[in-house]
């Protein structure tokens, strides 16, 4: 067996190393950037202390429309980049 492993380590040895150089056209990838959207403006943010605790719940609910809003549009902008 080590007779095998020296044949053959002594014949790859013996054959002179090709050295080839290949130019090849790698294709540029382009990914658009992604378009602005801009953040809600909250209702929330407009809480004084002397609101009540109606008008208080009305904001809140509001602002969460509002951000369900971004949210889904964020998420359109995400499927737009979604690999086919």
């Amino acid at each position: 067996m080590k007779y095998l492993i020296l044949l053959f380590l002594t014949a790859c040895s013996q054959q002179p190393v090709k050295i080839e150089t290949k130019i090849v056209e790698v294709p540029k990838l382009y990914c658009p950037e992604p378009p602005l959207i801009e953040k809600p403006n909250l209702a929330i943010n407009t809480i004084s202390e002397s609101d009540d605790i109606g008008d208080i719940a009305v904001k809140y609910k509001a602002s969460i429309k509002a951000l369900q809003l971004y949210s889904q549009s964020l998420e359109q902008v995400l499927k737009l980049y979604e690999h086919k």
